[in-house]
């Protein structure tokens, strides 16, 4: 698992010429599995960043059937739910693309209902 909370720059950014943080186009937030029943803490964008989730991929890699819920969590009481793999077929692969941002301080959570699930998630971290 990765992640970057707390550091004042993410591990390999290199400052360009106008001093300004130049990062890699992309960045994998997560690399993972989930356990059955638990939440999942994946990713938190670290301060005076945003975070674009772009892509998730995930293998449902038991031989059941079974639900994960991917959630965006907002600094408070606020939890959104990214996205949803429902009833997913045991060894089946499915994946999500879209565009969700996410300001310093939110986190990325994984729950699955009953088997582990193998998870990647990248996209871009920008300078707020």
């Amino acid at each position: 698992m990765q992640s970057h909370a707390g550091d004042a720059t993410p591990s390999g950014a290199a400052s360009g010429p106008s001093g300004l943080v130049e990062l890699p186009y992309s960045t994998r937030f997560f690399a993972g599995n989930t356990i059955a029943g638990t939440v999942v803490p994946a990713y938190t964008v670290p301060a005076s960043y945003v975070a674009v989730i772009r892509d998730i991929e995930v293998l449902n890699s038991s031989a059941s059937t079974d639900t994960l819920f991917i959630a965006a969590v907002v600094p408070g009481p606020l939890t959104l739910t990214l996205t949803k793999f429902l009833s997913l077929a045991g060894e089946t692969p499915a994946q999500w693309r879209g565009r969700a941002v996410m300001n310093a301080g939110d986190e990325l959570e994984l729950f699955s209902v009953a088997e582990a699930w193998e998870v990647i998630i990248s996209g871009y971290l920008l300078g707020a």
